[in-house]
């Protein structure tokens, strides 16, 4: 399997300016958080292309800042949002189209408001090894794929839903055997034993809670399996799995919503990058 080469592009370094600070392809800005005012970008793309939206933020217990990719139409086209102040979205961008990129202010998990300020740095660019941060052995993939699932809220309402279509980017790791989001730090490891040169086996399970008080959280878990089998040219790989999901809402420690799913899904993953 060939590794694609890296390429090193010049970034336009900049400072956030206020709402709505334009932005340019390969841009790296700083900005000071002094309140708890969301921060706002706009950004043309030129060409359609895949395009990374990278916040490093700092390493503090007192603020979370999130990220979002919204259209000129207000739609939500993907975010980040973990417990820390570092997301990673990559997404696909169509040439002329207008996006705007929202960085979010909130007190770290456990607060119930922003605390104390700090910096961060927002850089957007065309996805490199390096600027994903990707190791030996490690690959961009993005699936296309069919996908089910049933799910049951906690009135005992059954839904069915399903659909096809182009999978989130995962960065895959075939010496570790390693699958995780592009945006998360979190990985999902492949039963170790069952790696071959055919593929392996994925298997996970997740349990994650997000406080924004002490009675007020989100709760996810997510356990479940997958086969991924290579093709001959090693370009990509046929893949197949199921699991459970479910996730819980309390506000003031109480049970606000809930839902409980299964799901299976099949498709194949291309490797990108």
């Amino acid at each position: 399997m060939t590794q694609l080469q890296d390429s090193q592009p010049t970034y336009t370094e900049t400072s956030y300016s206020g709402a709505d600070t334009t932005l340019v392809l390969n841009s790296k800005v700083s900005a000071i958080v002094a309140s708890d005012s969301d921060h706002s970008y706009l950004f043309t793309a030129e060409a359609d292309g895949t395009f990374v939206v990278m916040l490093d933020g700092p390493d503090t217990t007192t603020l979370d800042l999130d990220l979002d990719v919204y259209n000129l139409s207000t739609e939500e086209m993907i975010g980040s949002y973990s417990v820390t102040s570092d997301e990673t979205v990559l997404m696909d961008m169509s040439a002329g189209e207008q996006y705007q990129i929202y960085v979010y202010v909130f007190g770290y998990s456990g607060y119930d408001t922003y605390t104390s300020g700090g910096s961060y740095e927002l850089t957007l660019g065309e996805p490199t090894r390096s600027l994903l941060s990707l190791g030996e052995g490690e690959y961009l993939t993005l699936a296309e794929y069919s996908y089910s699932e049933t799910c049951e809220d906690q009135d005992g309402v059954i839904e069915d839903n399903s659909y096809d279509g182009p999978g989130t980017y995962y960065i895959v790791n075939f010496v570790t055997g390693q699958r995780r989001r592009v945006h998360s730090e979190y990985g999902y490891m492949t039963d170790m034993s069952s790696i071959t040169e055919a593929g392996y086996m994925l298997v996970y399970d997740y349990d994650e809670s997000e406080f924004y008080s002490d009675t007020e959280y989100d709760a996810w878990t997510d356990v479940g399996s997958y086969e991924f089998l290579f093709n001959e040219d090693m370009t990509g790989m046929n893949y197949t799995g199921s699991g459970t999901y479910s996730h819980t809402y309390v506000y003031d420690d109480v049970v606000e919503s809930s839902s409980s799913c299964t799901y299976s899904e099949s498709g194949y993953r291309w490797f990108v990058l």
